[in-house]
């Protein structure tokens, strides 16, 4: 068992399932952040998200998921610029 997978199922113990695929999928986007070897990284996130939380069976498509995140992208951007000095 590997470091992740544990830290995985303490989090899913002490935090609960969705909070435990959270942190997963921040370990998974700083990883791929650190690493550079991704290029669209909310399409490389949207991937590796369970199969429950994809199209058709899940509440997301790929374009929406997408859409999601560069709208949070954007907002943060908004946030950063207003709390600047």
């Amino acid at each position: 068992m590997t470091l992740r997978n544990i830290t995985h199922f303490l989090a899913q113990k002490a935090l609960g399932k969705e909070l435990a695929v959270a942190i997963l999928l921040l370990q998974t986007i700083a990883s791929a952040l650190q690493t550079r070897n991704v290029g669209d990284i909310a399409r490389f996130v949207y991937g590796k998200l369970p199969d429950n939380w994809r199209q058709p069976k899940g509440p997301a498509t790929e374009t929406e998921f997408v859409d999601m995140i560069q709208a949070g992208q954007l907002f943060l951007g908004k946030v950063q610029a207003v709390l600047k000095p």
